[in-house]
């Protein structure tokens, strides 16, 4: 483009620009007359309805939009809600409306749903809480034979049984749990692909285990009391650090009565006292056990699971929050949840003849209807 065809186009578009600024104008000087006009003229005025109508439709958009912020604000409440609702009705109705031994029975169980849990409570009877009394007079608080001298701080006791186990939490979810129990029985421990240590403690020896996976681990210390024929045992999160579980240890004051933890043996099972394990699906063998607390079996593909035998005088915590699926179990005629999160499977149930708790863990690698066979098969003796 040459000098002389620039300039003629530029000015084609000023004079252009020129002419709609002039017709601008004089349409706006129009619109201005017409619209003093028709504010001074009764009849061009908008109809009441028409306004009305307007204002209405301005108002359904706005109460839609607040709808909109009030359900993602309410969500949360309305799914726990919903929760609470389908626990209660499914976990109760057709046995509450059957059998008037369930009605009595049922009175002594509560449930409590929380966004995060949902917390068992066997309820005490008056006599329970005698006994628990009368328990707690020997004079240490928590075990018979022992006495914990410090806790780290913003930790509190949250749930366990006199004599057997005690378990303390704080407002961050670490924990650590503490068994002592008669020396008598074997304690396996879960070595496998951990990071173990040789330790003393107190002139205790014993192991530091340390395993971690995906969800973070445990510290798990174990020594033994040759003196009052004890195991002190204590699990603790990963998050709590080896030196503080191991100073938690330290502060466990035996008292060396030489009778440690009486009437605790496991003759009438092989790992409960007063339960046995009927069936162990094939391929699995003990890898860690706790006397009358706890038992995990594993096989060699890394599958595991855990069984659990609980004093109905604790309360019981299972994770409901945000499952990939939640279903009311009755097995051997205990109710009870079963809760799939991750794949793996956790069923909690209610034995209130027994007053226990019994509890499946299982890994990703087992089936939901695994874990309830193997819940099938634990006998309460």
């Amino acid at each position: 483009m040459t000098e002389h065809e620039r300039l003629l186009e530029e000015f084609d578009d000023a004079y252009f620009a020129l002419l709609m600024e002039g017709v601008a104008n004089k349409e706006g000087e129009q619109l201005i007359a017409l619209n003093e006009m028709l504010q001074n003229n009764p009849e061009a005025a908008v109809p009441e309805s028409v306004d009305k109508r307007c204002l209405e439709t301005i108002d359904r958009h706005f109460a839609r939009e607040q709808r909109r912020i009030g359900l993602r604000k309410a969500g949360k409440a309305l799914r726990l809600a919903a929760a609470i609702m389908a626990i209660s009705v499914l976990l109760f109705t057709s046995a509450f409306a059957l059998s008037e031994d369930f009605r009595v029975a049922t009175l002594n169980l509560m449930l409590t749903v929380t966004e995060k849990y949902t917390q068992f409570d066997i309820k005490k009877s008056e006599d329970d809480n005698k006994q628990i009394e009368s328990a707690n007079s020997y004079g240490y608080e928590y075990f018979q034979d022992a006495d914990i001298r410090w806790i780290p701080e913003g930790f509190k006791y949250c749930a366990g049984e006199y004599n057997q186990f005690t378990r303390f939490e704080n407002d961050a979810g670490s924990w650590f749990m503490i068994h002592v129990f008669d020396g008598n029985g074997s304690l396996n421990v879960d070595t496998e692909n951990a990071e173990v240590e040789d330790i003393v403690i107190n002139g205790n020896a014993g192991l530091c285990v340390i395993k971690r996976d995906s969800y973070g681990g445990d510290i798990h210390i174990v020594t033994t009391d040759l003196t009052s024929n004890l195991y002190i045992d204590v699990l603790a999160s990963i998050d709590l650090s080896v030196d503080t579980t191991k100073k938690i240890v330290e502060n466990i004051y035996i008292r060396n009565s030489g009778q440690a933890v009486s009437g605790r043996s496991q003759a009438s099972g092989q790992y409960f006292e007063n339960a046995e394990i009927g069936w162990i699906p094939e391929g699995f063998e003990c890898i860690e056990s706790i006397p009358n607390t706890r038992v995990k079996f594993g096989n060699e593909q890394g599958d595991y699971f855990v069984i659990s035998i609980i004093p109905g005088s604790a309360s019981v915590n299972v994770d409901t929050e945000n499952p990939e699926s939640l279903e009311h179990i009755t097995i051997n005629g205990n109710e009870g949840l079963c809760v799939v999160k991750y794949g793996e499977a956790s069923i909690t149930l209610a034995d209130l003849e027994n007053y226990l708790y019994i509890g499946v863990d299982t890994s990703s690698g087992l089936s939901v209807e695994t874990a309830k066979k193997i819940a099938e098969n634990i006998l309460i003796i």
